[in-house]
């Protein structure tokens, strides 16, 4: 099973070429989240909730509220804690 020029050759693998392509998917799966997260918060923002608090439910078609219900315990804990981690730009 010996292929030149590729990853493997026999027995043996090209670690560090294997470990480099990881590292670029790592980095680039980083950056698209980001990204992404980024977008999410500025939808969110752009939003005013009243009295800053965001409701539990959004409706994925435009980013509204879906309801009123707002708690910082199930459900709502994550995203406050995800805002306290978000990267600010």
């Amino acid at each position: 099973m010996k292929r030149n020029g590729g990853l493997l050759h026999g027995r043996r693998s090209n670690w560090r070429l294997a470990c480099l392509v990881k590292l670029a998917c790592l980095l680039l799966a980083a950056a698209v989240a980001r990204t992404s997260m980024r977008q999410v918060f500025d939808t969110m923002v752009a939003k005013s909730p009243p009295f800053g608090l965001y409701p539990i439910y959004v409706r994925t078609s435009d980013g509204g509220f879906a309801n009123r219900q707002i708690t910082f315990g199930a459900l709502g804990d994550s995203f406050y804690e995800s805002v306290l981690q978000a990267p600010r730009s």
